[in-house]
């Protein structure tokens, strides 16, 4: 069971009815999460104009704030949006306990990496399994420690790419944890067989995609224990696990649940706004002449984005796309972009819950197997923002 406590009557509803009270609410803002706002151009919907209206009037440090769920808006419409998003949201547990590692075992790990290590051992020891199978672990850092740590603990660590494993066993060499880890090259699915023994756990710290779908098959199959913290959403192919998921997540629903915990800074809405302005232009300025959009723009380099907007197009394009008068179309649109811009504040924290009906989905087809589940909030988001864990135990 998850609980979580509505704001009107703090009640604690099961995971069924939790799912239904933010698929009601997905369903009545479908039309700011289903499409991208430049996909609408030239007419936005009616709906979302009231929206603009209202956020027109907030300072870009009110915007900030109201994106990160940490103000109460101002306006009607954003109050009742804010209200059903606040409502509908899980309540999660937050561990904060880190695991005090000497600085020079971290040597060459990033701030992300090393912020992640020291939160997960603590909750790992306390679980204390015989052996973890660490799934996509690279060189395995986090395994490396552990080893170090507890001697009694054995680990078995997949990864694709052969090229990392050799390369911790090399650097590992003297190390005489390196005895108790198993390096294994393997891709691994939901067909994969791990031979899992009681009190073995199967752990993935962001397993990418259908890889933490497969994770919870694979634990359905054949184990009893699972610690996983998913990612690239985006990336994710299967839905609807428990038979209880009406929402078809599209493309769209799917990358934006993927920025779900991401808090925005004044830096990264600068950058963000700097980014979505040339492209939300150049679409607007093909559009207006050919009436319809460019399939695809793909990447562009950060450095195209302080060259003039001529310039820029012309990165992509040498004909530039058979435009003319390219800066002065893109300076009589930024009204228009701006517009598209602000609902960029709203559909942001529409993520969030997007994300939760995701994880929804895996914990009640998880309960439907008899597998007692939580879900914890692991990491600091601004450094890890993917950081939700699934925590699984096989019901006695």
């Amino acid at each position: 069971m998850i609980n979580n406590e509505t704001c009107d009557n703090h009640r604690e509803v099961n995971t069924l009815d939790q799912m239904l009270i933010i698929e009601n609410t997905l369903k009545k803002y479908q039309f700011l999460w289903d499409k991208e706002p430049i996909d609408y151009y030239p007419n936005l919907p009616s709906n979302t104009l009231g929206f603009i209206g209202e956020l027109q009037n907030y300072s870009s440090e009110e915007l900030i704030e109201l994106e990160n769920l940490n103000a109460k808006a101002k306006t009607p419409l954003l109050s009742e949006l804010f209200k059903d998003l606040k409502d509908s949201l899980l309540r999660i547990n937050q561990l904060k306990q880190e695991a005090r590692i000497n600085q020079n075992e971290l040597r060459g790990l990033s701030l992300k990496k090393c912020h992640e290590i020291k939160r997960l051992i603590p909750i790992l020891e306390e679980l204390s399994p015989t052996l973890i199978h660490d799934i996509g672990s690279g060189k395995a850092p986090l395994s490396f420690l552990m080893a170090q740590r507890n001697l009694e603990m054995q680990f078995k660590c997949y990864d694709l790419d052969k090229t990392l494993q050799t390369s911790a066993i090399k650097k590992n060499q003297n190390n005489m944890a390196l005895k108790r880890i198993n390096f294994i090259h393997q891709t691994i699915s939901s067909k994969s067989q791990l031979d899992l023994k009681d009190r073995e756990l199967l752990f993935g710290l962001h397993a990418c995609g259908d890889l933490s779908i497969d994770l919870i098959k694979i634990l359905i199959k054949e184990g009893n224990d699972l610690f996983n913290i998913p990612c690239c959403f985006h990336k994710q192919t299967k839905q609807n696990l428990s038979g209880h998921q009406s929402l078809k997540l599209n493309k769209f629903a799917l990358t934006l649940a993927n920025r779900g915990q991401i808090n925005i800074t004044p830096k990264a809405l600068s950058i963000r706004n700097e980014y979505k302005t040339y492209r939300y232009a150049l679409q607007m300025i093909y559009f207006n002449k050919y009436q319809k959009l460019i399939m695809s723009l793909g990447n562009a380099h950060k450095s195209w984005y302080q060259l003039s907007f001529h310039d820029y197009v012309k990165k992509y394009d040498q004909d530039l796309f058979y435009l003319d008068n390219l800066n002065k179309s893109f300076y009589a649109l930024k009204k228009t972009i701006n517009d598209y811009l602000l609902i960029e504040v709203i559909r942001n924290p529409i993520g969030r819950l997007l994300e939760h009906y995701l994880l929804l989905d895996r914990v009640l087809y998880l309960e439907k197997n008899n597998f007692k589940v939580e879900l914890i909030e692991l990491f600091n988001n601004e450094l890890s923002p993917k950081n939700i864990a699934l925590k699984a135990t096989k019901s006695i």
